[in-house]
C-alpha cells in the first residue's frame, strides 16, 4: 500500500524502445504492476543507492515509500496482531482492490473503460493483457508535445489483473443484481428464461441466462409460443 500511495518506485525509460532495467528484478510477473513493484522493493532492500540507480529504481521514491510504510505501521500498531504480509497473493490483491473500487476498468480491444473516459495501459506496465477483461489501476493523464501541439494521453498505471467476483466480496454495498431481463419461453426446457446481470459501481461485471418460471411475463410468453405453433 505504501508503494501504491507513493505511485511506484521505478524510473521511466527514456525511449519506448528501451526496456527498463528494473524489469529484470521482476521477471515472470505479467499480471500485476503492483506485484512487480513489490519484487523491485524486496530487491532494493539489499542494495545501496548506486545499485538502485543502476537498476532503474527511483531512489527518492523508494525512501519516500519506506517512510509511508513506517507511518502505516505506526497507525496500525496495537490494532493488528502483526504488521507483516501473509504472502498470499490473492489476499494482497484483494486488499489493493478494496482501496480501488472506483478504478475498475473493462477491457475493449486494447482500451480500458471506466465511465466516459477510454484509457490505454502505460507503456512501462508488465501486464500481459491478452485475454484479460478486467484490471484495476490508477488513472493518469500525461501531456506530451507533438508536431501539432500538446496532446494528452489518458493512461492507466499501476495496473493489476483482477476477478470481478472479488469486488462482490469486498464491497457488496456497491453491487446490484438486476434479474428478469429479456424474458422468453424456451420449449426445450419448458420454462421461461431470462437474463440476470450483476452490476458493480455502475459497471456490468457478470451476466447469466437462468430459468425464471415465476416471471410475470411467463404466461404471456408461453401463450405466444403456443399460438405460433397452432398457426
Amino acid at each position: 500500500m505504501a508503494i501504491l500511495e507513493q505511485g511506484g518506485i521505478t524510473t521511466r525509460s527514456k525511449s519506448q524502445y528501451e526496456e527498463p532495467a528494473w524489469k529484470r528484478l521482476a521477471l515472470g510477473e505479467d499480471s500485476s504492476d503492483l506485484m512487480a513493484q513489490l519484487a523491485v522493493w524486496k530487491a532494493a532492500n539489499r542494495m545501496n543507492k548506486n545499485q538502485m540507480h543502476e537498476n532503474g529504481i527511483f531512489v527518492k521514491g523508494y525512501f519516500q515509500a519506506l517512510d509511508k510504510r513506517r507511518l502505516i505501521a505506526d497507525a496500525l500498531r496495537g490494532k493488528v496482531h502483526a504488521f507483516e504480509s501473509t504472502g498470499d497473493r490473492d489476499k494482497i490483491l484483494k486488499a489493493v482492490c478494496a482501496g480501488m473500487v472506483n478504478h475498475l476498468y473493462r477491457g475493449n480491444y486494447g482500451q480500458w473503460i471506466n465511465g466516459d473516459v477510454t484509457r490505454e495501459l502505460a507503456r512501462e506496465s508488465v501486464v500481459n493483457t491478452f485475454g484479460v477483461n478486467w484490471i484495476v489501476g490508477i488513472p493518469f493523464d500525461l501531456e506530451i508535445p507533438t508536431r501539432f501541439g500538446k496532446r494528452t494521453l489518458n493512461l492507466v498505471q499501476m495496473a493489476t489483473v483482477v476477478k470481478p467476483a472479488w469486488f462482490v466480496e469486498i464491497a457488496p454495498q456497491l453491487v446490484k443484481v438486476v434479474s428478469g431481463i429479456n424474458p422468453y419461453y424456451d420449449p426445450q426446457s419448458d420454462v421461461c428464461m431470462s437474463t440476470s446481470q450483476t452490476v458493480f459501481n455502475g459497471q456490468k461485471i457478470a451476466e447469466v441466462n437462468e430459468a425464471t418460471p415465476d416471471h410475470p411475463d411467463a404466461p404471456r410468453l408461453f401463450a405466444q409460443w403456443l399460438a405460433g405453433k397452432m398457426l
